[in-house]
């Protein structure tokens, strides 16, 4: 009697204790991978199955523990769907920290909206998100969910961890293809992630790679790209069909034989837009300053909007609708341009890119869609110009940082061929600066500045350059954190001839600017100069860094000093060149007529650096600072 009591208070006790310590439970969690971490992934299982070219089907598993309310974003989820996607059975559940459930998500907690909301005119592109709020951590979000497709995506991106201070425990990723399926795919970041292939089914093929037990990946300032840092897998198909449009995948050639097919009978102009085209370029002999009229002819007919209708993610649309709307998005508006170069028997070629800061660099060896973006190359004898299409303000041949330097896919009449987009050069991309001050004998200042901006400097001044006169004050007021600075008056004026021009103009007084100390006293010579800022690190340097400084800052001043008195001692000047940029700062003091000239110069290289650097990278950053910092004293006769 007393072992059958004994029995039972025992598997009581297991029961009890299982059901306290669910299976995701935080103290399941080897303590490596919470280490730098706000986050673990508990469980991330993906099913692909492909039913065919027009056909397919995935389902996913989700869990992940939010350690601290740092991490809350990551309990979040967004999926993409569209007239072609379907999002079934999607379900949520919440856990406390000893995974026990908390409660199961509402309906209404999986907020369905368009993809571009507040942007888009035409959309059925739209994303399912959650927006969890918790106030006790840990917690941990179980989410699954399927998606039917009617139309197989040739290339996709499988990346578990994307994010900084985010571990791993387990993740996996399988596709069941039919054996004559054309699948490939490519890994990055990792030295053993190759996966398993067996036989699954009658003639079909299971790839299956894992994930298991990832640290966490520290935060560092200027880390580069995540597809540098994060173990990935890429996978694709040769063969497709998108929108009843076969393609390949073969080759780059290939991939824009298909951009050709899909653009194809979508440039017929209206005869009156046709016969404007002809005037320009019967009465504009120049090449170059043809190109720049059509470019602007475009600017000043259309405006910019998303469209995602469904192929309208690859496929322009019609130019008589960009005509007759007076919009549309950077496919039908480098499309509508292409058209209006070719009635003025401009050649060019419809070109795609990928469009932002952060991008992963084409493989030339593996065809694959690394793009979101369309502008437009018109090649010409001793020279390439790209057109952004989607600005109504830009000049001629200014694609920005974001489009710089990186390769494209140029789509000709005989299919796609890789091309580079120009690099930046800090020469060419300047921001020169002349400022005259004058302190009375109240050390108060009064100064007369130019400015002029030109290149990728553009970006800084030329949407503020179209403002009202008052918001334009607004502006430059709140841009100057200078004690009782008062702004007088100023002017913007701009050149839109290639690379693009902005001059600012301001008149200003400072007053009380030189601190008293004693009979002397002291000011800062160098003001309203773009300061040099320190990124926030402490401890040992883990990845290399990618810098993306890019323009070429020049600052003359020259001050006329209170009459009587003069500079006790003048700092030595000072020049730096290194392989992350070059720092000059030169003092000609004459004190003869008691004036003091500046010369600052700072030009920042963009480049990838490895981590052993990056102390190096911090002592040219600070030496700069430290210098820009300099104090003069000056003291009567």
């Amino acid at each position: 009697m007393k072992c059958r009591f004994f029995n039972i208070f025992i598997l009581l006790l297991i029961t009890l204790s299982s059901s306290g310590s669910g299976k995701y439970s935080v103290d399941r969690i080897d303590p490596s991978l919470l280490e730098n971490a706000n986050a673990v992934i508990r469980q991330d299982s993906t099913l692909w199955e492909i039913r065919g070219r027009e056909r397919a089907r995935m389902t996913r598993k989700l869990a992940i523990t939010i350690i601290e309310a740092e991490g809350l974003a990551k309990a979040d989820i967004s999926i993409y769907h569209d007239s072609f996607r379907r999002v079934r059975n999607i379900k949520g559940s919440l856990y406390d920290a000893r995974g026990r459930k908390i409660r199961d998500l509402k309906d209404d907690e999986f907020e369905d909206t368009h993809l571009a909301a507040g942007v888009s005119v035409y959309a059925d592109a739209r994303i399912i998100q959650t927006d969890l709020y918790m106030n006790r951590y840990p917690f941990t979000v179980v989410y699954e969910y399927t998606i039917d497709e009617s139309v197989v995506y040739p290339n996709r991106t499988w990346m578990p961890v994307s994010r900084t201070k985010t571990s791993l425990e387990r993740a996996s990723l399988s596709y069941i293809v039919p054996e004559e399926y054309s699948f490939r795919y490519k890994t990055g970041n990792h030295p053993a992630l190759e996966p398993e292939i067996t036989p699954s089914g009658r003639r079909n093929l299971q790839y299956r790679w894992e994930l298991t037990d990832m640290v966490a990946f520290a935060h560092e300032p200027y880390m580069p790209p995540r597809n540098y840092i994060f173990p990935y897998v890429q996978t694709g198909a040769n063969e497709f069909i998108y929108g009843g449009y076969p393609g390949s995948m073969k080759s780059w050639n290939d991939f824009g034989k298909w951009i050709n097919d899909l653009n194809r009978d979508r440039q017929n102009l209206s005869n009156a837009v046709i016969a404007d085209i002809k005037s320009i370029s019967d009465n504009t002999p120049d090449t170059l300053e043809k190109i720049r009229k059509i470019y602007e002819y475009m600017q000043s007919r259309t405006r910019y909007v998303s469209i995602q209708l469904g192929i309208g993610g690859f496929q322009p649309d019609d130019v008589r609708s960009v005509e007759r709307n007076a919009y549309g998005d950077c496919k039908a508006l480098s499309n509508f341009t292409q058209a209006l170069l070719d009635v003025a028997g401009i050649r060019s070629h419809y070109t795609l890119i990928y469009s932002g800061r952060r991008f992963q660099e084409v493989d030339t060896d593996f065809p694959f869609q690394y793009f979101n973006h369309a502008i437009i190359c018109v090649p010409l004898q001793n020279d390439t110009i790209w057109l952004e299409t989607t600005s109504s303000i830009l000049p001629m041949g200014f694609i920005g940082e974001s489009n710089s330097d990186r390769r494209v896919l140029l789509v000709t009449e005989n299919g796609g061929t890789l091309a580079r987009t120009p690099p930046i050069n800090p020469v060419e991309n300047s921001v020169n600066q002349h400022i005259f001050l004058n302190a009375d004998n109240s050390f108060n200042v009064s100064g007369k500045l130019t400015k002029e901006l030109s290149g990728l400097a553009l970006s800084n001044l030329l949407g503020v350059s179209l403002l009202g006169e008052a918001r334009q004050r607004d502006y430059l007021n709140n841009r100057i954190r200078i004690n009782n600075f008062q702004l007088h008056s100023f002017i913007f004026s701009e050149d839109k001839s290639p690379p693009g021009r902005i001059e600012k103009s301001m008149e200003f007084g400072i007053n009380n600017y030189f601190r008293r100390a004693g009979q002397r006293f002291i000011f800062q010579p160098l003001l309203l100069h773009r300061p040099v800022d320190l990124p926030r690190h402490s401890g040992e340097r883990i990845y290399d860094f990618h810098t993306n400084f890019y323009l070429s800052y020049n600052d003359t001043l020259i001050w006329a000093l209170p009459s009587g008195f003069q500079i006790t001692q003048l700092p030595d000047n000072f020049e730096n060149d290194t392989p992350f940029g070059y720092y000059s700062i030169e003092f000609i003091y004459e004190k003869e007529n008691g004036t003091l000239q500046v010369i600052r110069k700072f030009h920042g290289m963009k480049g990838k650096f490895p981590a052993y650097q990056w102390d190096d990278f911090m002592t040219f950053l600070r030496e700069a600072q430290n210098r820009d910092r300099t104090q003069l004293m000056i003291v009567p006769e």
